[in-house]
Parts: C-alpha cells; sequence; structure tokens
C-alpha cells in the first residue's frame, strides 16, 4: 500500500463545528468583562453625557456595537474551512454603519480636538480600550486554536476587530467625547492596536 492510499485509507471526516458552542463561550467571556466593567459605570454621568449631546453619544455606541457583531460574526464563520465568505455582506453592512457614524458625529473644532491634541488623555482612552478588547481576543483565540482556521491571518484580524470594538463599545460609556476627530485617532487607533497585536501572535499561538 502507497502512502497516499494509507493516509487515504485512516482519513476521517473532519466534525462539524457547532458555532452555539463557541458563541456561548464568548457570552460569558463578555458577561463577565461587562459586570466588572460596571464598577466604573456611572449611570448619572452616562446621563448627562447623553443630555449633551444625544445623537452623537448614542450613534458612537451604535457604531462600535455594530462593528463587534459584525466582525464577531465574520470571525466565527471564518472559523468554519468550508463556509462561504460573508466579506461583501460584512463590508457593505459595516460601510452603511460607517457613514451613519460621519454623519452623526461633531466636526467642530472644539474641546474634541483639542483632547485629541493632548496625548494624556487620548492614550488613557487609547490603552483603555486596548486593555478592554483582550479578554476577547484571548477567549477567541483559544477558540481560533480549536477550529484550525485555513487563514488564521485573516481570522486574527477577525478577532482584532471584533475585541477592539468590544472594547470601545464599553468605553464609550464612560467617555464624553464626540468629536470625529478624538474618536477617528483614539479610539480607531486602538482598534489598530488590538487588530495587529492579535495578527501578530495568534496565528502562531494557532500552531501549538
Amino acid at each position: 500500500m502507497s502512502f497516499i492510499e494509507g493516509l487515504a485509507a485512516t482519513a476521517q471526516p473532519v466534525a462539524r463545528r457547532r458555532g452555539a458552542q463557541d458563541l456561548v463561550i464568548i457570552a460569558l467571556v463578555v458577561l463577565v468583562e461587562v459586570i466588572g466593567f460596571s464598577y466604573f459605570f456611572d449611570p448619572e454621568r452616562f446621563a448627562a453625557y447623553v443630555d449633551a449631546a444625544p445623537r452623537q453619544m448614542i450613534m458612537k455606541i451604535v457604531l462600535f456595537s455594530s462593528l463587534f457583531v459584525t466582525s464577531l460574526a465574520a470571525a466565527l464563520h471564518s472559523f468554519e474551512a468550508t463556509a462561504r465568505r460573508l466579506d461583501p455582506v460584512i463590508l457593505a453592512g459595516g460601510s452603511a454603519v460607517g457613514l451613519m457614524g460621519l454623519m452623526s458625529f461633531d466636526y467642530a473644532m472644539g474641546p474634541g480636538l483639542e483632547a485629541t491634541l493632548l496625548p494624556r488623555q487620548g492614550l488613557g482612552c487609547l490603552s483603555a480600550i486596548t486593555l478592554l478588547s483582550l479578554p476577547v481576543c484571548f477567549a477567541m483565540g483559544l477558540l481560533m486554536t480549536r477550529a484550525a482556521s485555513v487563514q488564521p491571518g485573516r481570522t486574527a484580524l477577525l478577532i482584532g476587530l471584533t475585541g477592539g470594538a468590544f472594547g470601545a463599545t464599553l468605553f464609550s460609556l464612560i467617555c464624553p467625547y464626540t468629536s470625529l476627530w478624538y474618536i477617528g485617532v483614539w479610539y480607531g487607533g486602538a482598534i489598530i492596536v488590538s487588530s495587529a497585536w492579535c495578527v501578530r501572535v495568534l496565528p502562531d499561538f494557532n500552531q501549538w
């Protein structure tokens, strides 16, 4: 018997992944993180932020929570090697939400721009969002190793976007800034950092 015939004789069908189990695990991680984050959340202060800029604050939360959901769906979908690509659908949905956000944020050269130009405030935001992204990124990284993704780099990028968007969603509840410049530089920078970290680390982690 040749080597190829031996492999064919001993080959076993790959078990189909159970996406519901992955979703439950991620939901538990998110729940634990939300409970921990609630210690820092002040409802009265949040209400004051919303009263000051209702449309911008709500749109900021909607924007990043939508990015979280779409990135999570894409990442879980990429775990399945035989699944059809959803990139066009996700890109279209993300573009629509992003356009709504651009139409809603404050473009004024006011306190938001001043905060953008002051690294102390912005770096605190970037660091907080990045730290908030880590539990989700780590949990999904473990799920990726179990899935044996055939495109680990792409999956890692989606995991980074998911974690970064979740961190941005949480942080937006305690951050008063709604300037496009502040959101783009510091929130966007944090999502880039978490995505870059995942792309750099998770593919190697996937080979363990």
